[in-house]
């Protein structure tokens, strides 16, 4: 027993992979998802980009597409290879979250205690049945992650690559460089060699990026984004007929832009542009009213959980099942996240006093991680904040979420224990006094 016990300890990573992997497996053979809605619309682009067809009408950025339209092109289009990749990426994401943790100067048990929290997270598992960008994502800005936690010669280069490769998966990420920028300013205090880091990443960025812009610009004769989709999200999403901090018809709003000459005349660069002035005019006149549509979005983002009924269509589920599973997982989600939250609100105060008091460990890579996160939080919350509340774009923070989750229980764990043993001494010695 004690030899088996010893064995497990011993393989106990790669013991938690193969059981995720093992329930991720299961779920997309016995739950037959077909693609709809954004999935379906990415499954048919990557189909007509691997037999060389048209890549998209700039409607949004097409990291996704392409990266399956070039498995498509291998192994030839099919919904289950999609799935089969899905899988890959998923046990990628694993191997990538292990060698994160590996990095870090924390106890063993916690980081045990963080992968396996991380691998069996309900969102984990079902993602791995619908074809969506989420789990590539995922896959990129860990390997990004654990690059920017390493030594090595061409790391900010890299790191820009990946941050174009996202950017063309998410168009918002670009931002990503300014908080590259942030962390290494509050870490390393030497303004030069932060400035040269996120110039290298912001020059390879563009570099990875520019091939579809310029496809893109050369599409709509104008300079065009990866994606012509922000004007439209942040206008259905910032308007007075938005009561949820959720999707809409463009349609419903109120004397909505898409019925004058100027929108129905202009290519999708030009709509683009139309929603954009007309969001921010409204944003300017109505900020009590934004603040509320973009807290409704951030809960949105972090709690609700009807990002789970998308992994169900073609499943055969009953409505009561359905129902049940997105409880159970949205249960889930908030205890897990509403302690993160908690930590990272006060994790962030610290910070902040470290910063003004010039305290801290800044060559600690626990503490430099940690910046790192929590900057990760903020540029993707600020960003659904303002635009789009989807709680499927929660989904590569997960990690971020956990391992907050988990350094919040252990720190009361520890605090309890350290009060205990307090106690315990004080007794011990009205004890000895009495004798």
């Amino acid at each position: 027993m004690h030899l088996l016990l010893n064995k497990v300890r011993n393989y106990y990573y790669y013991i938690v992979m193969i059981f995720g992997l093992i329930l991720s497996i299961l779920w997309v053979v016995f739950v037959k998802t077909t693609p709809i809605s954004d999935f379906n619309y990415y499954n048919q682009l990557a189909i007509d980009i691997a037999n060389g067809g048209f890549w998209g009408d700039t409607r949004q950025a097409i990291g996704y597409p392409i990266t399956l339209g070039f498995v498509y092109w291998i192994f030839g289009a099919g919904i289950i290879k999609a799935k089969i990749f899905n899988l890959i990426l998923t046990g990628t994401n694993y191997i990538l979250f292990y060698y994160i943790l590996r990095k870090l100067e924390i106890k063993e048990s916690v980081k045990r205690i963080t992968f396996i929290i991380f691998v069996l997270f309900p969102n984990n598992i079902f993602y791995n049945s619908i074809l969506a960008k989420e789990i590539l994502m995922t896959t990129a800005l860990l390997m990004a992650t654990y690059i920017y936690l390493i030594k090595t010669k061409y790391k900010y280069i890299y790191m820009g690559l990946l941050t174009g490769f996202i950017t063309i998966i998410h168009a918002s990420f670009l931002v990503y460089m300014l908080g590259i920028f942030l962390v290494e300013s509050i870490c390393t205090r030497q303004l030069k060699k932060t400035v040269i880091s996120s110039l290298i990443i912001l020059l390879f960025t563009l570099l990875t990026i520019s091939p579809l812009v310029i496809r893109n610009s050369r599409l709509m004769g104008q300079p065009t984004y990866v994606s012509t989709n922000s004007g439209v999200v942040l206008y259905i999403n910032n308007n007075s007929q938005n009561n949820t901090g959720g999707w809409m018809a463009a349609s419903d709003v109120k004397n909505s832009v898409v019925n004058t000459a100027s929108y129905k005349s202009g290519n999708r660069a030009t709509r683009c542009k139309i929603f954009k002035v007309a969001a921010l005019k409204w944003i300017i006149s109505h900020p009590t009213r934004f603040v509320q549509l973009g807290i409704m979005r951030l809960n949105n983002t972090y709690l609700a959980g009807e990002d789970i009924f998308w992994t169900f269509p073609g499943a055969n589920f009953s409505y009561e099942q359905k129902y049940e599973l997105q409880m159970i997982t949205q249960n889930i989600r908030k205890i897990v996240f509403i302690p993160a939250l908690i930590s990272i609100l006060i994790l962030s105060v610290m910070k902040i006093i470290d910063l003004i008091k010039n305290t801290g460990n800044k060559d600690d890579i626990n503490y430099k991680f940690e910046v790192y996160l929590l900057m990760l939080f903020y540029m993707i919350s600020i960003t659904q904040f303002i635009t789009e509340g989807q709680s499927r774009y929660f989904f590569p923070l997960i990690f971020i979420m956990v391992f907050f989750f988990v350094q919040c229980i252990t720190s009361i764990m520890d605090k309890i224990y350290t009060w205990r043993m307090k106690i315990k001494k004080r007794n011990i010695k009205i004890v000895k006094v009495n004798n």
